[in-house]
């Protein structure tokens, strides 16, 4: 297998932190009684402030689904192109104080090949929203198709130099179901464990997704690719902090490398459960082949 390193400047995107004021007010009502936000981490600096800084919820749901403005690319491949952008989370839990509006300041960080990539931090909120001039958006360049994205979301903690950001949990995507040229919306569950018996939903990630291939490439090139060995990447990061989040994104909290019991067990559920999928498909797969039973309904005029 081939191997590659990569120079953390050139590979690795930090998520962008603000200072938080905690005497400003978060929320308010206009003159008609309406609930508006503030918008962080900040307003669109390319339109007017009174514009952007605050907005209803049903504003801000809408704002977070248009295209985003700036996108970072990353990675070495040259067979295509990802753009994924992180639009939301939802009903995440809350790993600071709770005291004085003490809340999750919530970051996601994406690994993909030999590329790490960070959002901004988005403060004391359990359902935040990336909006379109966020640290959001970015490109990640296409190595090997069989390479899957691993996407970790936490708490950012300003001190976490040696330490660790508080986790709170992660999602794996396979981009070789993914049709090329297609835009996907997406939500997940995010888990913090990968033992199939703890996992318990932290919440949900939403995601916009887009899988281009390069000019010269089709699919038929980028499926006979898959066949080859995936390359090992080698990504070195400045701090303690930033590996270890780097490392639960990659490979979870707990070893499945390991021989033991809960790992044999979480191993064997899965594999009852693929088996039942695996049944329930082959029977739907015969039913409607000797029975013929359509997809579409078909009415018969006599």
């Amino acid at each position: 297998k081939k191997k590659r390193g990569m120079y953390v400047d050139t590979a690795f995107v930090a998520p962008n932190a603000k200072r938080v004021n905690r005497m400003k007010r978060e929320s308010k009502k206009d003159p008609y009684g309406t609930v508006l936000h503030r918008l962080k981490p900040g307003p669109d600096p390319s339109r007017p402030p009174e514009l952007t800084e605050w907005m209803t919820d049903y504003q801000i749901e809408d704002e977070a689904h248009r295209a985003s403005k700036n996108w970072i690319e990353a990675g070495s491949g040259d067979l295509g192109r990802i753009y994924i952008e992180i639009i939301g989370c939802d009903k995440l839990p809350n790993l600071d104080s709770g005291m004085a509006g003490d809340l999750t300041d919530c970051f996601c960080t994406i690994v993909y090949e030999d590329a790490i990539v960070n959002t901004d931090v988005i403060n004391d909120c359990l359902s935040p929203r990336w909006l379109p001039w966020t640290q959001r958006a970015f490109v990640l360049n296409i190595g090997h198709p069989s390479s899957q994205i691993f996407i970790g979301v936490f708490d950012h903690d300003s001190t976490a130099v040696h330490s660790a950001h508080d986790i709170i949990g992660r999602v794996a995507i396979d981009i070789t179901s993914f049709t090329p040229n297609t835009e996907y919306n997406l939500a997940y569950n995010i888990y913090k464990s990968n033992l199939y018996e703890k996992r318990k939903s932290q919440g949900k990630l939403k995601i916009r997704l887009r899988l281009e291939l390069h000019e010269g490439n089709n699919t038929r090139e980028f499926l006979v690719a898959s066949t080859k060995a995936p390359p090992i990447n080698y990504i070195n990061v400045a701090k303690k902090a930033d590996f270890r989040a780097t490392h639960f994104v990659c490979h979870g909290e707990e070893d499945l490398h390991r021989v033991n019991i809960p790992v044999f067990k979480s191993n064997l559920y899965e594999l009852e459960f693929t088996m039942e999928m695996a049944a329930y498909y082959v029977l739907e797969g015969c039913r409607n082949i000797f029975l013929w039973r359509g997809h579409y309904p078909v009415e018969l005029f006599w």
